[in-house]
């Protein structure tokens, strides 16, 4: 038995039909992975184009990555509500309490404690706290990491160690987190 062969017709049409079947493929798949991952972050990069702007004009033109609108937008208040924070008090008794949950989380002393001045500028409200803690130098490094590893804009404004007891170190600690106001405009 002799198999048919191909007609030159169809040798020539074999490859534009592989070529086509492919392109269906990629086309599938370009359509159901990544086209709804390409719109959520035209979306992300509008919305922060728009809690960029809002801060700082400048931050419309070019686009902030989604980190960085994370960030914003975890570290911005309105105006009216800066304004009633700010009445309230209520921003420096939660920087204490972060930051000696932070602390007790690693097992440092928190010999004292106290909420400090909260500032505004007209982009930005600062709130400040001071402790003085007891812990092992090892310990000092480790809350200096946690710091570091938060989504917030906190400052150390002073760090003062001195020798403690035994292996202890006596620490003085002068922190401030700042928050963004949204809708203000910076210089």
């Amino acid at each position: 038995m002799s198999t048919p062969t191909p007609s030159p017709w169809t040798r020539s049409l074999g490859p534009a039909l592989l070529a086509l079947g492919t392109f269906a493929v990629f086309s599938l798949v370009h359509s159901l992975s990544f086209q709804p991952l390409a719109a959520r972050y035209r979306a992300q990069l509008t919305e922060a184009g728009a809690v960029g702007a809002s801060i700082d004009p400048r931050l419309a033109v070019s686009p902030v990555p989604p980190r960085v609108q994370e960030l914003l937008r975890l570290n911005s208040v309105t105006s009216p509500e800066a304004d009633r924070l700010m009445a309230s008090g209520q921003l420096a008794t939660d920087l204490v309490r972060d930051v000696s949950e932070l602390a007790d989380g690693i097992g440092l002393d928190i010999v004292e404690s106290e909420p400090g001045l909260v500032t505004r500028s007209g982009g930005t409200l600062e709130v400040r706290a001071q402790l003085r803690l007891r812990a092992r130098y090892t310990q000092i490094v480790e809350l200096l990491d946690r710091f570091a590893q938060q989504r917030a804009l906190v400052r150390i404004e002073r760090l003062m160690v001195s020798p403690g007891e035994g292996e202890t170190v006596d620490v003085e600690l002068h922190v401030a987190s700042v928050l963004l106001k949204r809708g203000a405009t910076t210089p």
